[in-house]
């Protein structure tokens, strides 16, 4: 369950984070103005630092949860991307995807 909530929080981290630096492309209004953009900032530091704590105690590491949040970050990017902007999935990105299952198999079973 530790691995799962590691996961968790750092995707919503990322989803948070990405909606901050490709809101301006989503919503007119913040082409103008950043401060929502910058108002929400807290929001995604308590899911990286809850995430980072989790990830911790579940490795005992610091070098799980870094890896956790990569993988976690790669994949958020992805399918945000793909759905807000129809960017498709291509072969590069596909074996980025790929990478980072192995990456997160590697880390959960060695």
């Amino acid at each position: 369950m530790g691995l799962i909530n590691t996961l968790l929080y750092f995707a919503a981290g990322h989803i948070l984070v990405w909606l901050q630096l490709h809101g301006q492309y989503i919503f007119e209004s913040w082409k103008a103005n950043i401060w929502p953009a910058i108002l929400i900032s807290p929001i995604p530091a308590y899911f990286f630092i809850t995430a980072t704590q989790k990830g911790f105690e579940y490795y005992e590491n610091f070098w799980g949860p870094r890896l956790t949040g990569f993988v976690a970050g790669i994949t958020v990017f992805t399918f945000m991307t793909y759905i807000a902007f129809g960017e498709g999935i291509t072969p590069k990105t596909a074996v980025c995807l790929v990478l980072c299952a192995l990456i997160m198999l590697i880390q959960a079973l060695v």
